[in-house]
């Protein structure tokens, strides 16, 4: 499984915003279920590449979305998909 980030909202418009603004930067973006590990939010999350994790970031801090919960990656552990809080 490819490495991905998780941008995990509480809210489905804000989601949406965020969606869109990263696929205006280029940026390739899955609208995909938030993983039972973060279980938090909307019930959707946007995934995309830890390469477009800088860009994601700068989208968040110009918008400032207030139902943001936070990035999480998805790793391969011993053949296991493992999401954790992204630094």
């Amino acid at each position: 499984m490819e490495e991905k980030i998780i941008a995990a909202f509480k809210s489905r418009s804000q989601l949406m915003s965020f969606d869109a603004a990263m696929r205006r930067a280029g940026i390739k973006t899955e609208i995909v279920p938030t993983p039972r590990a973060v279980a938090l939010g909307c019930g959707l999350s946007a995934a995309f590449s830890k390469e477009a994790l800088q860009t994601a970031r700068s989208i968040i801090k110009a918008t400032e979305p207030t139902a943001f919960e936070g990035f999480y990656e998805t790793v391969n552990v011993k053949g296991r998909s493992v999401v954790r809080r992204s630094s």
